[in-house]
């Protein structure tokens, strides 16, 4: 497990309280390797200084490195990534830490409070947090085995509610998945990368990030009963859409062409889809008309006939609500 990752390994034979724990590894790392170092320990790393922690056993920990600004302001980005094997006093008290922490449970027990519930965390369960609410976790027996990573990123926020949004924070990822749904192969993934040097490093983690957060959003019995149950009538309908967005599309046509009432299909759109019929086909338009800016040098208003746009105010007016950007001004920059 984590053949060929450089941790920084420590056995501690005393606990050992809140941040100074934290601060003493970054130290040590930097005296190694960066001896001119003169930054901010707690801002260049983010800390989280509003925490106690009781620590005795061992971990093991990847070496932090600084995050550039691109990664901070475009992508999924590690703040820390540690192999915990702790002992019956160990425990993390913490709130307002601007982070989103992943755990993997190994061996032994641990137990998790967090939004005024309580989670047992046997081998092969975990749990996804937003580290800003407060949470307290700890070992539940005499021993306790675990892999955390703290992680943040412009889409982080949306990863945490879509896997939250039915109120729990836990999962269960068996250690025999298969292979596209290993999580502690992606979990390796993430450390090899994270433990690497290059020039696209920062664009490899955040993809071993984003394998991580799919991969908890689709490995659920939800997920997969709710796939398996998509109506068929709804699926031809998506299909339909896809192969004609920019025909004449309205609602009454497509409740025709389904089989179901209006309301029932808009129901069924946003249950399945995650968007009304109209917000679907608009969407579609948009993307489709975006690779045309891309690609060819047609005026802008053409494009918008050509995606099934005809008013070019309207096709202006909704390019740039969507995308930020006039046609024009989308077709200069990209």
């Amino acid at each position: 497990m984590f053949e060929n990752i450089h941790f920084i390994r420590k056995t501690l034979s005393s606990p050992v309280i809140n941040e100074h724990m934290i601060a003493s590894i970054i130290d040590e790392y930097l005296d190694q390797n960066s001896p001119d170092y003169t930054g901010d320990i707690k801002k260049d790393f983010n800390l989280p200084w509003d925490a106690s922690f009781n620590m005795e056993g061992t971990y093991n920990v990847i070496a932090p490195s600084v995050v550039s600004t691109f990664a901070q302001t475009s992508l999924f980005y590690v703040q820390s990534f540690s192999v915990f094997d702790m002992t019956e006093s160990y425990f993390t008290r913490r709130k307002d830490y601007s982070s989103y922490e992943i755990v993997y449970s190994y061996d032994g027990l641990g137990y998790l409070e967090y939004d005024e519930k309580c989670y047992e965390l046997k081998p092969g369960d975990g749990f996804f947090i937003d580290c800003r609410k407060p949470h307290f976790y700890k070992t539940a027996t005499d021993r306790w085995h675990h892999c955390v990573f703290h992680f943040d990123g412009p889409l982080a926020e949306y990863y945490f509610n879509e896997f939250s949004k039915e109120g729990n924070v836990n999962f269960h990822m068996d250690f025999n998945h298969t292979a596209e749904n290993n999580f502690q192969a992606a979990l390796e993934k993430l450390a090899s990368a994270y433990d690497s040097i290059g020039a696209y490093k920062d664009l490899q983690v955040s993809l071993a990030i984003e394998g991580i957060l799919v991969l908890l959003l689709t490995h659920g019995d939800e997920y997969n009963n709710a796939r398996k149950k998509i109506p068929e009538n709804l699926v031809l309908l998506v299909r339909y859409i896809n192969n004609n967005y920019a025909n004449h599309l309205t609602l009454d046509y497509l409740s025709d062409f389904s089989n179901y009432s209006k309301y029932y299909l808009c129901r069924l759109f946003k249950e399945y889809i995650g968007y009304s019929p109209t917000e679907y086909i608009i969407n579609l338009r948009i993307d489709h008309a975006k690779e045309y800016l891309r690609s060819n040098n047609l005026p802008a208003n053409k494009i918008g006939v050509l995606v099934g746009i005809s008013n070019t105010n309207y096709f202006y007016r909704i390019f740039k609500k969507m995308t930020g950007f006039s046609p024009d001004e989308f077709r200069k920059r990209y």
